[in-house]
Order: C-alpha cells, then sequence, then structure tokens
C-alpha cells in the first residue's frame, strides 16, 4: 500500500473556519498539522458519509453555460462531447456539504463559482484525451470542482476586489488552501485523499518556488488542473482587470513557466492543441516559448498594492 503523502511544515490559521452551519472547524491561529487534522476529521463526522448527486439543475445549467462560453466553445465542440461531460456530472457525486458550500459560492462570487465548474468541465475533456495515461474523467471532474474550495471561506472583499491586493490581503488568499485542506478533511474524513492533494498542491511548482510549503512532486491530476487554473484565470472576466487574456498571451506565461521547469509540459501541450487547426497531436506539435503578447491594461493579476 502506497505512504500517504503528509502535509509539509506547519502554518497557522489565518481566520476562524466554520462549517456551512456555523459549527466551529479550527480557530484562528491554530496550527495546521497531522493533529489538527485529526481533531477535524473527528469533528465533522455528522457529515461524512452524506453525499448528494451533482444532478441539481443549477449546476447542470452553468456546465452548459461554460461549455458553450466564446474562449471555450471550440474545446467542445466535437460530436458529443458537451453529452458525455454533462452524463459524467449527472452521475456523479459529492459529498452532501461540499455542494451546499459550492451552490452557496455561487450567491457570494459568481465568477468563483463559474471557474470551479468551468474547471471541473476542462479537467474532464484533458482526462478523456490522455486515459492512456492513466487519467478518469470521472474523478477528474470531481477533483477539479473541489480543487478552489477553501475560496468559499476568502472574505467577499478579497475574492471581489477591484485593485491590487494589499500585504495582508495577500497573505489571506495564499493561505486558503489551508482552508480547503480542513474543509474536505471535515467533511469528508479519510475519503478525501487525492481530493487534499489537489487542493492543497495546485499553486506548488515542480521547482519548489509555489505555495504553500514549497513542495516539487505533485499528484497526476494536480498536473492538470495546476495548468488550466492559471489558464482560466487569465483568460476569464475578473473584477481585478479591464479585460483578459487572449488565449495566446496566456500561453506565453504557461510556456515561460514550462521551460522554467515549473508546470509540467503535457498539460500545457495538450491545451495549446485545443486551440490549433486541426487538434494536433500534442505530443509532436511544435511550439515555441517565445512571448508574443504584452499583458492587457489594467491588469493587476499577481501584482500588490503599493
Amino acid at each position: 500500500m502506497a505512504k500517504k503523502r503528509r502535509m509539509g511544515g506547519a502554518s497557522h490559521l489565518t481566520i476562524d473556519l466554520r462549517d456551512i452551519d456555523g459549527h466551529s472547524i479550527a480557530q484562528k491561529g491554530a496550527i495546521v498539522n497531522q493533529r489538527l487534522i485529526r481533531e477535524v476529521i473527528k469533528k465533522g463526522r455528522r457529515y461524512q458519509g452524506k453525499y448528494s448527486s451533482l444532478n441539481h439543475p443549477v449546476i447542470l445549467k452553468t456546465l452548459k453555460q461554460v461549455m458553450n462560453e466564446e474562449t471555450y466553445a471550440h474545446v467542445f465542440v466535437a460530436p458529443g462531447i458537451q453529452k458525455k461531460i454533462l452524463s459524467i456530472c449527472r452521475k456523479s457525486k459529492i459529498q452532501t456539504g461540499i455542494r451546499r458550500e459550492i451552490l452557496r459560492l455561487k450567491k457570494n462570487s459568481f465568477f468563483t463559482y463559474r471557474h470551479f465548474v468551468l474547471m471541473a468541465a476542462l479537467s474532464t475533456k484533458m482526462a478523456m484525451d490522455v486515459r492512456s495515461l492513466g487519467y478518469n474523467a470521472k474523478d477528474a471532474f470531481v477533483l477539479a470542482l473541489t480543487h478552489d474550495i477553501g475560496k468559499v471561506r476568502l472574505p467577499t472583499s478579497i475574492l471581489n476586489k477591484k485593485t491590487p491586493l494589499t500585504s495582508n490581503e495577500y497573505r489571506i488568499l495564499h493561505s486558503y488552501p489551508n482552508f480547503s485542506v480542513l474543509l474536505l478533511r471535515y467533511y469528508m474524513g479519510k475519503r478525501s485523499e487525492e481530493a487534499v492533494r489537489v487542493a492543497y498542491e495546485h499553486h506548488e511548482k515542480m521547482d519548489g518556488s509555489g505555495y504553500p510549503k514549497g513542495i516539487k512532486r505533485i499528484s497526476k491530476y494536480t498536473k492538470i488542473v495546476a495548468v488550466i487554473d492559471i489558464f482560466d484565470a487569465l483568460v476569464s472576466k475578473r473584477p481585478y482587470r479591464k479585460r483578459g487574456f487572449t488565449a495566446r498571451g496566456a500561453f506565453d506565461k504557461l510556456l515561460h513557466e514550462m521551460h522554467e521547469g515549473k508546470l509540467p509540459q503535457f498539460p500545457i501541450r495538450l491545451l495549446i492543441s485545443y486551440w490549433r487547426k486541426g487538434n494536433p497531436n500534442f505530443r509532436t506539435m511544435k511550439v515555441s516559448i517565445r512571448a508574443r503578447e504584452e499583458d492587457p491594461d489594467g491588469n493587476s493579476y499577481g501584482k500588490l498594492a503599493k
């Protein structure tokens, strides 16, 4: 049996963390370590084992919308692909509390909720295309849907902010993977292992320069999620900029990080192939790392307030 991956060194919780019904999960300042996680799992027993279908009219409606957005419609245009992804959604189940959290997020920060659903759709499409590498489309859908679950506890003043973040806001934002870990462990208990890995690792870099722990090895599903998470954050509408990056501009960023050894190659190459005429073989097609576009005017992505 493979050993369970342990979290890196401890960090402190930056907020009081509560569940969907207001019950305390952990207090601000608590050290996020294996001891706390064990305590959180015990606290969440009232929720664990309770699962609900993703065959929900609100989620299905959003799923159809994101697959037909101008930016992504051509990715999901192949005959039957949307029907397959919708079918996967209808047949999938998720922990009931987490589904409630996601649906409530729709009211508080629609663009964040929309990102969850888009990530599920695109991750599923990519998993279908690399089945030979051991990817399962149903697993990809659920894991991508929950990859940012900790954001449900970020203040809306940070999620919806139109100007660069302050250093304190930036610190809180970068701590949200810890919220994800605790929420997933609380709601799902020991069944959350793979979801925790994706949620905790998808901002890490393969050269150790990412966060929250600077680890270099990430799981196979994290590799897909990490890449498309950056891509969608760049090309989609956000409160903090007037317009998003073009797909070409986003690829410039991804290719630069791939060349620097920060991001895995195959998900980037596969993603680029969706924008190439004729959808060439991502393994053999040629790609250039030469940047071709400037950042959009007014962009504050990744920038701090002075």
